[in-house]
């Protein structure tokens, strides 16, 4: 069985070290306000998906649902509605050529908000794939926007891989920003990071971060994606990521078809 990992506290360029030694992340989602604290999270546990709301918020105020390859809530925090599908490949069958969690967010300005900051990520372990546990794979980011996109607000990903063994973590990784993209229809990708030695398994993560500058009834639509895949041929992340807000770009097919049971 593997423990779940909160990853609770990110800040928008804080180091982003999400998982500790001890610890796994599982199938697990967050956004936060990062100046109130408000927010949830939804982690996947031994028995099945459980809710956290953060700050003032309540638990009756996010729609979610979650099972072994997505996860997607519907919460107003602080003003600003958030309808996001968190998405992960990890249970993928047959073995995908590349690993893969993502990020797809339409973010709605209310009446009377703030200018403010959010936190995000999306993670999942344990990833045994692609390649073998002492080959090294590539790590990288990217940041798409849609049409819906408000004056001044702005979003930027960054890709974290944790490797691990039965003794603790064997090595960590961190792509610099992809992002911050300030506009509707753009692209950002970070920096390819070699990994030297995948490791028997890996936990992945998509880290980002919002500024919103408060502007009433706008909106904003973004997807963000960290991926990992082999060195050869090169440019396999990259062209991978080509097709922002398709929802079946890395849900394959589950090994967990049926949907794992909600906590309460």
């Amino acid at each position: 069985m593997r423990i779940p990992k909160s990853l609770a506290g990110l800040l928008v360029g804080a180091a982003m070290s999400f998982l500790a030694p001890a610890a796994r992340a599982e199938f697990s989602m967050q956004i936060k306000n990062n100046g109130s604290g408000d927010g949830f999270k939804i982690d996947e546990t031994s028995t099945g998906f459980q809710l956290s709301a953060l700050g003032t918020l309540k638990p009756s105020d996010v729609t979610w649902s979650a099972d072994a390859g997505t996860i997607h809530a519907v919460a107003t925090i602080d003003g600003y509605t958030f309808n996001v599908t968190g998405r992960s490949n990890q249970d993928a069958t047959p073995t995908p050529a590349m690993g893969g969690v993502s990020l797809d967010a339409l973010v709605t300005a209310g009446s009377n908000v703030s200018k403010t900051s959010f936190s995000f990520y999306v993670a999942d372990d344990p990833a045994t794939f692609p390649g073998t546990s002492g080959k090294p794979i590539l790590l990288q980011a990217a940041t798409f926007t849609g049409g819906q996109f408000a004056p001044g607000d702005s979003v930027k990903a960054a890709s974290q891989l944790v490797s691990y063994d039965g003794t603790g973590t064997t090595g960590q990784s961190l792509t610099n920003w992809a992002g911050p993209v300030k506009g509707a229809n753009q692209t950002a990708v970070s920096n390819t990071v070699v990994v030297p030695s995948r490791g028997v398994q890996y936990a992945l993560a998509d880290v980002g971060g919002l500024a919103l500058s408060g502007n009433p009834g706008t909106t904003m639509r973004f997807w963000t994606q960290s991926v990992t895949a082999m060195p050869e041929p090169t440019g396999i992340v990259i062209g991978l990521l080509g097709a922002p807000f398709v929802g079946g770009l890395i849900l394959l097919a589950r090994r967990r078809s049926a949907k794992a049971p909600v906590l309460a």
